[in-house]
């Protein structure tokens, strides 16, 4: 039996595409692209700290940011918390206790989040260290950026994600 990231290298390696629509248009993507900014943003969610069996929340719309997200997360080992959008919106008070109460009860070591949503997000004592969700085009040593790439960035290193909290908890024991 296949694990789940072998299913995806086999698909990767296939030639077929995924469209994501959005109010700008349609963005056709080869899963080998998207599997391989997946990757690069795996790497650097475990240089961040995550780990296989780590809780990976995750708070945005769908999109391609958000899948290849996903699909990062479950390279990296860690286990994906997808956290709910509000259907209805009553009280933006209200998504935000919900959704940090969500995140404390699942023990996330790490929240990947749209930057449309950050701003309702004030961070607290207590809650994991949180990343912006970006797409930038890709910065490698020596080279130019060669196409757009879904992936986190932060002003200390060239790819990661932005960090919003305090540095990544100790690793358990």
């Amino acid at each position: 039996m296949l694990t789940l990231p072998a299913r995806i290298e086999a698909a990767a390696g296939g030639t077929g595409t995924v469209t994501f629509l959005s109010a700008t248009g349609a963005d056709q993507v080869a899963w080998g692209r998207l599997h391989d900014d997946a990757r690069a943003m795996a790497a650097e969610l475990q240089a961040r700290g995550v780990a296989p069996g780590d809780h990976v929340g995750v708070l945005g719309p769908t999109s391609r940011a958000l899948v290849t997200a996903i699909e990062a997360i479950w390279l990296a080992g860690a286990t994906l918390v997808s956290l709910p959008l509000p259907m209805r919106l009553g009280s933006i008070e209200e998504f935000v206790s919900q959704t940090r109460a969500r995140i404390r009860h699942a023990d996330v070591r790490l929240l990947v989040v749209d930057p449309d949503l950050a701003p309702f997000l004030d961070v607290q004592p207590g809650d994991p260290p949180s990343v912006l969700l970006t797409s930038s085009p890709p910065v490698r040593a020596g080279r130019p950026p060669s196409r757009s790439t879904n992936r986190c960035t932060t002003p200390t290193r060239s790819a990661c994600c932005s960090s919003r909290a305090a540095p990544p908890r100790s690793p358990r024991a």
